[in-house]
């Protein structure tokens, strides 16, 4: 995880120092950053960052701090963790993207190092319940549609009873109730025999776009193969496999890492893509994907990419590599320069 740290006075300077000490992650104190950004506005420089860091702190005034990020906001599932802390140290707020960005979490690690109060106000947490964003990242589970979020933790907070429809052995998710007491776990094929009563979520691993219920969660199981053009922006790459991902009525967070070859590992639209969906990026040797093409010769081969870089093919023996040699349900496509391929991780 990385941190980005904003401070704005010789009391702030401390705080962060201490925090570059105390927590076990990447902390990158603004005055230290890049030479040729220190001259730039600080709403310039926290735009900057917005998408290429993990969280922010600020030890500044709330105000100051929404009035800056409010222009960059894009929506839960992908705005990094946001947290305050007042001038003396004495109070660490949660502001933004407290669950699944993990604001909350951060803010009760640097209240420990600073000991300070942590300032966290969603109800879930305010009541000592768990969210469901929180027990969906403790099982590995991602949220399909954010929306359906409020039903679900709105139940949660009332105490009623919430039923979880499961693709993934009933067994298995029951050893983790939701709200022990008031978690109901069904297989997903007794959704079309009967609709749910009451608040109820479904997760998937295959069988997505689950209907009749407030909210899905999916397992993530698809590897993305990409090869690309040195430059590629990220959003040519990310609407290529959206509209891939469209066609086949899969949601984005089925995704569950993006692989490609080592030559690529400096690629930005490769980073900040992997960032933005908050997934693993991993860059495969070219004698690598070559043992993959020599085991399936079936697969698609340019002379035009081995003279590029050493091997015939990226986007599909990466894939396979990178699903530990699941199936290949999306060979090669391509599009604007960009080649892609989707494998699916073999069933535990």
């Amino acid at each position: 995880m990385q941190i980005a740290v904003f401070v704005f006075n010789e009391q702030g300077e401390a705080i962060a120092e201490r925090l570059v000490s105390g927590l076990d992650y990447q902390v990158l104190i603004d005055r230290n950053m890049d030479e040729t950004q220190k001259d730039l506005p600080f709403k310039e420089r926290v735009a900057r960052l917005w998408d290429q860091v993990d969280g922010f702190i600020f030890v500044a005034a709330t105000g100051i701090v929404v009035r800056t990020i409010a222009p960059l906001l894009k929506g839960k599932t992908v705005d990094p963790a946001v947290l305050v802390i007042d001038a003396a140290g004495r109070y660490v707020i949660s502001l933004l993207s407290g669950h699944l960005g993990g604001a909350n979490r951060l803010t009760k690690e640097v209240a420990g190092v600073l000991g300070a109060v942590p300032v966290i106000t969603t109800a879930t947490d305010v009541l000592g319940k768990t969210s469901v964003e929180d027990w969906a990242n403790e099982l590995g589970l991602k949220v399909v549609n954010p929306e359906g979020l409020v039903k679900i933790n709105g139940a949660l907070v009332r105490d009623v009873t919430i039923t979880v429809y499961t693709e993934l052995p009933v067994a298995d998710l029951a050893k983790h109730p939701l709200n022990p007491g008031k978690t109901l776990f069904k297989p997903l094929e007794r959704l079309s025999l009967s609709p749910p009563q009451g608040p109820s979520l479904a997760v998937t691993r295959q069988q997505f776009g689950v209907d009749r219920v407030d909210l899905e969660l999916v397992a993530p199981s698809l590897v993305v193969g990409i090869g690309c053009r040195r430059g590629t922006g990220k959003e040519v790459i990310k609407q290529f496999i959206q509209e891939t991902f469209r066609e086949k009525g899969w949601p984005l967070a089925a995704v569950t890492s993006i692989v490609s070859v080592e030559q690529k590992k400096d690629e930005e639209g490769l980073l900040a893509l992997a960032r933005e969906l908050k997934v693993p990026v991993r860059f495969f040797k070219p004698e690598e994907l070559q043992a993959v093409l020599e085991a399936m010769p079936q697969l698609e081969k340019s002379l035009f990419v081995e003279e590029k870089i050493g091997v015939g093919a990226v986007c599909e023996p990466a894939a396979i590599l990178g699903s530990q040699w699941g199936q290949l349900p999306v060979g090669k496509r391509s599009y604007r320069g960009v080649t892609i391929a989707v494998a699916r991780v073999a069933s535990p």
